[in-house]
């Protein structure tokens, strides 16, 4: 009876691992973006945006975990849901997807974000990160575009880019890496276990 109840907790052990990693394969990769601006001062905004060619697949960027120090203002165009506290998704629509996020220059700001395109996308996507001024009429001093940005292309990897000046982008871990490689040695141990012994 032993036996048989062991054998039932690995089945379900295995399926929940199996499940776990299966999901997490699904979802788009999760980027953490650390922003430097020590090399401003006062105040200005932190600029994503989420763009593409006109018959782009209808791709969603999902930004959360902030951190830093960061205004009470917010300013959205299109397609642009959420809060700082909760997160934002800007989903990419017919019209400019656009956050500005108010924040004090001088400091180091982090966040994480998730794309999410669906299979088959014919035409690709550009998730760009940018500073600008407190008007909100011109970049950041000494910027001449985004800072930042990830480009999604059909059947392409995604592409991530950084002014590593000021950037540094970098591909967070997933849960399901490492439920594929428990999976992974799991089944290489029922594998060894049930091998005939010399």
């Amino acid at each position: 009876m032993f036996a048989s109840i062991k054998s039932c907790f690995t089945r379900a052990l295995l399926a929940l691992l199996f499940f776990g990693a299966s999901g997490a394969t699904l979802a788009g990769p999760v980027y953490r973006v650390s922003v430097d601006t020590g090399n401003w001062s006062g105040s200005g905004y932190l600029n994503l945006t989420l763009s593409g060619l006109e018959k782009a697949a209808p791709v969603t960027a999902t930004v959360s975990n902030f951190t830093g120090s960061f205004g009470a203002a917010t300013y959205t165009q299109g397609q642009v849901a959420g809060d700082i506290g909760s997160g934002f998704t800007l989903a990419q629509g017919p019209s400019f997807n656009e956050l500005l996020q108010a924040l004090d220059f001088g400091g180091l700001f982090t966040f994480e974000v998730r794309l999410k395109a669906p299979p088959g996308m014919l035409d690709g996507a550009w998730f760009g990160v940018a500073l600008v001024n407190a008007g909100i009429d011109a970049y950041a001093d000494g910027l001449v575009g985004d800072i930042a940005g990830v480009n999604l292309m059909p059947g392409a990897p995604d592409a991530p880019w950084a002014d590593a000046r000021f950037v540094e982008i970098a591909e967070v871990p997933e849960p399901g890496s490492a439920a594929l490689v428990a999976l992974g040695l799991m089944l290489a141990g029922v594998r060894l276990k049930r091998r005939p012994q010399r």
